[in-house]
């Protein structure tokens, strides 16, 4: 969460693996563009798992939302989500 609110446009953030129980949506507000994106990336050779399992059923209770404009998201595994693992909406 702490990576997710100070990253710039054209940086990498790099999850370890293992399981991270959340109950609060993470949302990726902040935008990249088409030549700087943002990337939100497992660390090589490991599975970051967000387990949103302590949230409560239906609402709007989400995993991740992503608003913001070019994020390249690869090698996570979000589980439990009350009510999308991931919503995406908006943004390139």
């Amino acid at each position: 969460e702490k990576a997710v609110s100070v990253v710039k446009a054209g940086e990498t953030i790099y999850a370890r693996g293992g399981i991270s129980t959340l109950t609060a949506t993470i949302s990726l507000r902040k935008g990249g563009t088409a030549s700087a994106g943002i990337s939100l990336l497992a660390y090589p050779g490991e599975k970051p798992v967000l387990d949103f399992s302590g949230q409560t059923l239906g609402g709007s209770n989400r995993g991740v939302v992503l608003t913001g404009s070019w994020w390249h998201i690869k090698g996570f595994v979000i589980r439990g989500a009350g009510d999308n693992g991931m919503l995406i909406t908006g943004g390139n």
